[in-house]
């Protein structure tokens, strides 16, 4: 709750000093805005709305956010995501020697 909190705060006042149009424009301040919502609706007693905590799972790319304020971080970032697809024949191998033994 002390985060979901902290996340409310942000949240609020950056609605107030940017406002509602600009806020919502950013990708990144929608799922903020989301995460927010969902933890402010499970924090209302009498609605039954627990399914909702899966939503809370988008906190993790919270720190995704980082690679825009940091550039060298953006370079790992895409390197690391490039090679991804690359890993493919790895893990097919991988799997088939998981299989055999």
């Amino acid at each position: 709750n002390v985060l979901s909190s902290i996340f409310l705060a942000e949240c609020v006042l950056k609605n107030i000093s940017w406002g509602c149009r600009v806020y919502i424009s950013d990708s990144w301040n929608i799922l903020d805005f989301v995460v927010v919502v969902s933890a402010v609706i499970e924090w209302i007693p009498f609605i039954p709305f627990g399914g909702l905590s899966f939503l809370r799972l988008f906190r993790v790319l919270r720190p995704l956010r980082s690679p825009n304020s940091v550039p060298e971080m953006k370079v790992l970032v895409n390197t690391t995501v490039g090679a991804v697809p690359r890993l493919s024949n790895v893990a097919a191998l991988g799997g088939f020697i998981f299989l055999v033994f």
